[in-house]
């Protein structure tokens, strides 16, 4: 049986719950070239950007704020967004100082990112610098805008004794659990646009996602290479996280391949 092209990472908790997507990058680390408009990670984008009411939200592109000006045009009526001091860059929030290029939050996704040229938005999966808040209700839009305005506060190094990382996590949790009481799943890119991690409060909404993770899944059964590979793609459980083929994988993932992986995934769909 050939392995699935997507497999998933539940961390199941009794409040917000966290799933890891992986595989969707299995051509780009596999040096396939295909036109970034295939891409499988902005197919399954754009297709949650159609399939539901979607909120975006970019950080400042590395700083850069005339970039985001240029590509998504002033604020209007048919095209509103807020800029906002919460930031996001590579999978992690935080709270930019001020005189800081800010951050922006589009209420509706899909006018401006279905418009974004895909070398664009490959770019901004690349920077972990997107993240899409699913199954927004309307009434809700307001309160969105609001806490993009006005973010919760975060905890500093003296809440938060530790290393670094403990610090950011818990600064990814007040963002995190403040807007998805908003929505039914935030989508977020990271590592290198390698994966998506993705939070709802209720485990059985990640359901949202099913329709647009099967077109990322066609995305890349559709492709001559992977017709050509199927039988000869093996799972990489550690470094890359995706199919890859044998003569792809260097001798440093080789060696950790022989090791157990930090944690397991489960193929996705599951199996009947």
């Amino acid at each position: 049986m050939r392995p699935s092209v997507v497999r998933i990472h539940d961390d199941v908790s009794d409040d917000l719950t966290e799933r890891n997507i992986f595989g969707l990058n299995a051509l780009l680390y596999n040096g396939v070239e295909a036109p970034d408009a295939q891409d499988p990670r902005i197919v399954f984008l754009n297709a949650l950007i159609t399939g539901h009411n979607v909120a975006a939200h970019t950080g400042n592109f590395a700083g850069d704020a005339n970039i985001a000006a240029e590509e998504f045009g002033p604020p209007t009526p048919e095209n509103p967004y807020v800029t906002t001091r919460q930031n996001l860059y590579n999978g992690d929030f935080w709270q930019e100082a001020a005189g800081r290029p800010p951050a922006f939050l589009f209420p509706h996704a899909r006018r401006p990112f279905l418009g974004l040229e895909p070398t664009d938005f490959e770019y901004l999966i690349r920077c972990g610098n997107i993240a899409l808040y699913v199954g927004v209700d309307p009434v809700d839009e307001a309160a969105l805008l609001n806490l993009a305005a006005d973010p919760p506060r975060e905890p500093t190094a003296a809440d938060v004794p530790g290393e670094r990382w403990e610090l950011q996590n818990a600064r990814n949790r007040v963002w995190l659990e403040a807007v998805t009481r908003l929505c039914r799943v935030a989508v977020v890119t990271g590592h290198d646009g390698q994966d998506f991690q993705c939070y709802a409060w209720d485990a059985a909404d990640f359901r949202l996602l099913d329709d647009a993770l099967t077109a990322g899944v066609e995305a890349v059964t559709g492709m001559e290479w992977y017709r050509s590979h199927a039988d000869q793609l093996v799972w990489n459980a550690h470094m890359d996280l995706c199919l890859m083929l044998p003569e792809n994988i260097d001798a440093d993932r080789r060696t950790a391949e022989r090791d157990e992986p930090e944690f397991r995934t489960e193929e996705w769909p599951p199996s009947a």
